[in-house]
């Protein structure tokens, strides 16, 4: 008893200067969880467009076709019987003809540049060839309004500025855009979608009227995401309200850059009707954007982001 007494007399001192420690310690525990970092990189690339044009040259020659063929005072009209004998003289007018499109050449082709950081982003186009200032702006900064600059070859802004309150950048002044934003950026949105429709950012809307929210133009969409950051789509199949696939985007590949999953390129199609050829019916494509990413780096640098 005399030294169970002893010893608690020397314990108690102790304790008193051990509690402290500990009370720290269990406050650091918990204090010290791991704080999500945000998920940034960059990306830039290119992307060639393919499509059915006529070239000027021919839209001159069907111009001057169906105005030599008109009455005095009237409309020219190309008619089924006027481009029937025009197609007997010149033959079937690229954008009828059926199978792929085919390149529309440098004026329609982009090199890019995509800054991420969570759910904002910036997208940079320009035409291939031009100083690395000039071109176009796309973004958004705070996950909901759109932002749109163009810019001058030699870096000067025209002073072209847009905002529009919605999280997916459709109907973009630079085409192509919408089509590189869903497949290099647009983790972020999908991480809030809860069902199926998706809004087609490849389609072009007009406006909707002053101070009246945009009309939902979701659509039907069956896609599947890579797994791990940032979450982008692998593939996306959007179909209209008849069951029928309008379009469709597929990653050509993906590279493991740091801690993220990031796209090597991807391939982008819109349809219109059905063609057939030996027999096998096929979904008509009308538009194609083949992209191709070469550069990956896993911070940002864009301070207004």
């Amino acid at each position: 008893m005399t030294a169970w007494a002893e010893g608690g007399g020397t314990l108690k001192p102790c304790l008193a200067r051990l509690f402290p420690c500990l009370l720290l310690w269990f406050v650091g525990l918990f204090s010290s969880a791991p704080v999500a970092k945000a998920v940034e990189y960059e990306l830039s690339g290119s992307f060639e467009r393919f499509g059915r044009r006529q070239s000027q040259e021919e839209q001159t020659r069907i111009r001057d076709f169906v105005t030599e063929r008109t009455p005095p005072g009237e409309k020219p009209v190309m008619t089924k019987k006027t481009l029937a004998e025009y197609e007997r003289k010149y033959g079937v007018s690229p954008f009828q003809t059926r199978g792929d499109p085919q390149p529309l050449g440098e004026k329609f082709n982009r090199e890019f540049k995509v800054w991420v950081r969570d759910n904002a982003w910036c997208i940079h186009t320009r035409a291939p060839g031009t100083e690395l200032k000039s071109g176009w702006e796309h973004g958004m900064a705070d996950g909901n309004e759109l932002m749109i600059t163009l810019v001058l070859a030699g870096g000067g802004a025209m002073g072209m500025v847009g905002y529009r309150f919605n999280p997916v950048p459709h109907s973009g002044w630079d085409f192509g855009v919408p089509m590189v934003w869903m497949m290099t950026a647009s983790g972020g949105h999908f991480d809030t979608l809860t069902n199926s429709l998706v809004w087609p950012a490849h389609m072009t809307f007009g406006g909707g009227k002053p101070g009246e929210p945009e009309p939902d133009r979701r659509q039907p969409c069956a896609f599947e995401r890579r797994e791990g950051k940032p979450g982008l789509p692998m593939m996306l199949a959007f179909r209209t309200a008849d069951g029928r696939t309008n379009a469709s985007y597929r990653a050509i590949g993906f590279r493991e850059f740091g801690k993220l999953s990031l796209p090597s390129g991807f391939v982008f199609e819109s349809y219109g009707g059905l063609d057939y050829s030996g027999g096998v019916v096929s979904l008509r494509v009308n538009d194609r954007i083949v992209a191709h990413i070469t550069n990956f780096v896993a911070t940002c640098a864009r301070k207004d982001l």
